[in-house]
């Protein structure tokens, strides 16, 4: 099982907790903004965020390991028999597959 030192998931949610969102738009940088609330919480990192592909892979590798314990594998085999692969799961870090 993954976890995680409490002391670092609290630098890695407090700034999603405390970060102010405004909308960019060819007209300029909007003066309203809305952050993280109860009644209407923020979900993941955003798009873009430079800390997105380290949370993914703390997260999807939790998952990966899950999912090899009652997935079934693959096994692929080049025609003349010479090169097999096996395989139960394949991730990429826009999907997973």
């Amino acid at each position: 099982m993954l976890s995680v030192h409490r002391n670092v998931a609290f630098v890695m949610a407090s700034p999603l907790q405390q970060a102010k969102y405004k909308l960019r738009t060819i007209l300029g940088v909007s003066e309203e903004f809305y952050q993280h609330c109860e009644m209407y919480p923020t979900y993941g990192t955003g798009q873009g965020s430079s800390n997105s592909p380290v949370i993914w892979c703390v997260i999807s590798s939790a998952l990966f390991d899950c999912h090899s314990t009652k997935a079934k594998e693959a096994t692929n085999t080049s025609p003349d028999g010479d090169e097999a692969i096996t395989l139960c799961m394949v991730g990429f870090v826009d999907d997973s597959t």
